[in-house]
């Protein structure tokens, strides 16, 4: 691969974590979704350029790409809509998703070079299409911090019915959360991210803020929603981000609840050491014993 072409930071082992977290849930939300609706759309809101860095020299497919190789050959999304703003990763992006798609026999895809705040502030039935009682999504949410509105969260899940997986940025609010009290510039970035100003009475406590926005979130399409988060940690133990996943639906709140107890037994030094087998840097997994 040209690096000088690559246009993704290092993420670390434990974002696989979201990478496994989606390719769980595409083959369940698809069964559903097909005995319930007659058309169903993935979205993904911070698509990346379809590759993700661990380290420097370990890579691993990025969300566009795993749920094109998650879609299951009996049922398939009507398309599968990438946002990217940023235009070199998006024309990288655009490359791969024709690569695969191609390969897999599966689309169409789609990538939009655009920020999917002021997207979704237009029209989003015009990716969505169709009558909304009769159409769902799946949503994946990836930003690299505050980056998605509240508005834009709100809009995708009272279009339609429809199934949202968010990365909330857990370790980076707890650590701004002070000064964006004092901050001006930033504490508009926050009332923009969680919706209001309430954020600003939160304690600087990881349960209390993500329960705050995993509460508000329960509150947009009323009681039936399920909200549920998996806490995602480095290798030291601490707490980076929460992948949040709402759903309307009983049973994918079941596979939810499933997946939520298998990744808990993951750890990213395991995570890191199996991959490391894959590529051949170690034979065996001496880190596991």
């Amino acid at each position: 691969m040209d690096r000088t072409e690559y246009a993704e930071p290092a993420y670390g082992f434990w974002s696989l974590k979201k990478e496994i977290a989606l390719m769980y849930c595409i083959w369940p939300f698809l069964q559903i979704a097909k005995h319930r609706f007659d058309s169903y759309y993935y979205l993904d809101l911070f698509a990346g350029s379809g590759m993700m860095q661990a380290d420097e020299e370990t890579y691993f497919v990025g969300s566009p790409i795993v749920a094109l190789g998650g879609t299951p050959p009996d049922v398939r999304f009507n398309s599968y809509t990438c946002f990217e703003n940023k235009p070199t990763r998006a024309a990288i992006l655009e490359r791969r998703l024709a690569i695969a798609s191609n390969e897999l026999g599966i689309g169409p895809c789609k990538v939009l070079v655009e920020n999917c705040n002021s997207s979704f502030s237009s029209d989003l039935g015009s990716i969505c299409s169709g009558d909304p009682r009769k159409i769902c999504f799946l949503a994946f949410v990836d930003p690299e911090g505050l980056e998605v509105d509240w508005n834009t969260v709100e809009r995708i899940l009272k279009h339609c019915k429809g199934d949202l997986i968010l990365t909330f940025a857990t370790s980076g609010i707890m650590r701004n959360l002070e000064m964006a009290r004092k901050n001006v510039a930033m504490g508009k970035t926050f009332t923009r991210f969680f919706g209001s100003e309430r954020w600003q009475d939160l304690e600087v406590d990881e349960r209390s803020i993500v329960g705050f926005y995993m509460s508000n979130l329960g509150r947009i399409r009323g009681r039936t929603e399920i909200v549920h988060n998996i806490p995602v940690k480095d290798e030291s133990n601490h707490r980076l981000y929460d992948i949040v996943f709402v759903t309307g639906s009983r049973a994918m709140g079941n596979v939810i609840l499933d997946l939520s107890e298998r990744l808990s037994n993951v750890q990213t030094r395991d995570l890191r050491s199996l991959c490391h087998v894959l590529t051949g840097k170690v034979s065996q997994l001496n880190d596991f014993f």
